[in-house]
């Protein structure tokens, strides 16, 4: 039985972005006939166990510690035979066993504004090029969220095109009737659960909102993720824009509150500047309601015509996309169709017996 190792830095807290692809790797692999080892910098708030799954506490907060010097040593200590850095870095240049890289985006690269609330914007930038470079060469295979985080990768640092297989990710939905304790009328609200960042665009989405809510004042915003400084700008800016009654938001929620939330909302809407997959859209196809998403390369592969794409830095188009919901748009009715069918194409079961191929293919 193959010894995997699986840097699980990334699942330390709540199990979302990609964590959530942490959790299903390893539990997949471990159903799969392999020995998972986790490695985490610190002790998980949901750490991944079971048969088969061995969690490692490492107790490092300097990520240079962790990768230089700590993990090359457990590696041999757990006799590991493949390494896999799930997190777009990661891979220590001292290890001694086959490597993968995953790698979900480049967006601190694509970001002109990414570093620029870091003490020293170039050193942090110039830090982050050079420990993605270097884990990108040392990488036996890399393996890429979509076609266009491959292109991204090609396009930035050169690298052939013949070592980068583009796996997708499943999609995370399931069909629950566990409510909320939140006052929401079925079909009368509109959500984002992309997380909160400001690439995210949620101020856009605000706005926008605010305009299709003077036309259908029963309507609401639901706005989910954990509340950080820039969730509390955004509570700022809804009162602000005078419509704080008007937006929940919701902290953390469990995947299948979450879950019971997609399925009875009018819309998902996602105007993300920057995605290297874009698990909300997907999420919001599997619950069978409409999704107004960024033009963006990544969204625009992955939702195959079944989403309403708009510009993301054109407030107009946002707003006529959510009137249109509102105003029951049969062109929109027939997007929902076809993105019931695209989720299907989208599993993690597709996804892991992808992934060991590549796994197969490096320990040759």
């Amino acid at each position: 039985m193959k010894k995997i190792g699986i840097d699980g830095r990334y699942a330390q807290g709540d199990l979302v972005g990609i964590g959530n692809y942490i959790e299903h790797l390893v539990y997949g692999l471990s159903k799969r006939y392999f020995k998972v080892i986790v490695f985490y910098s610190e002790e998980p708030k949901n750490p991944l166990k079971g048969k088969n799954i061995t969690p490692v506490v490492v107790n490092s907060s300097n990520p240079f510690s962790f990768e230089q010097i700590k993990l090359p040593k457990l590696v041999k200590k757990y006799k590991i035979d493949l390494f896999h850095a799930v997190g777009n870095m990661g891979l220590g240049s001292f290890l001694k066993v086959p490597t993968i890289l995953t790698v979900h985006d480049l967006i601190p690269l694509k970001d002109t504004k990414y570093f620029s609330n870091s003490l020293f914007p170039l050193f942090s930038k110039a830090s982050y090029t050079l420990r993605i470079l270097s884990s990108l060469h040392k990488a036996n295979k890399i393996i890429a969220v979509s076609k266009a985080a491959k292109k991204d990768i090609e396009n930035k640092f050169f690298i052939s095109s013949y070592k980068i297989e583009v796996i997708y990710s499943g999609k995370n939905f399931n069909n629950t009737t566990k409510s909320t304790e939140f006052d929401l009328k079925t079909k009368k609200y509109f959500i984002h659960n992309g997380g909160m960042e400001k690439r995210k665009n949620i101020e856009l989405l605000m706005g926008a909102f605010k305009q299709v809510n003077l036309k259908n004042p029963q309507y609401k915003l639901v706005i989910t993720g954990n509340i950080n400084n820039y969730a509390k700008k955004l509570q700022q800016l809804a009162k602000d824009l005078e419509i704080s009654d008007k937006v929940i938001f919701t902290g953390y929620i469990e995947k299948e509150k979450l879950s019971y939330l997609l399925k009875n909302t009018a819309a998902v809407c996602y105007p993300s500047l920057y995605e290297g997959f874009g698990f909300p859209v997907l999420e919001g196809f599997a619950a069978g309601v409409p999704v107004i998403a960024s033009n963006i390369p990544s969204i625009v592969e992955i939702s195959q015509g079944a989403a309403t794409l708009v510009e993301p830095n054109s407030p107009a188009q946002m707003i006529n996309a959510m009137n249109s919901v509102a105003s029951g748009s049969t062109n929109i009715n027939d997007k929902v169709k076809k993105g019931f069918s695209v989720a299907k194409k989208y599993s993690w079961e597709k996804f892991i017996k992808e992934t060991i191929e590549v796994y197969k293919e490096v320990l040759k």
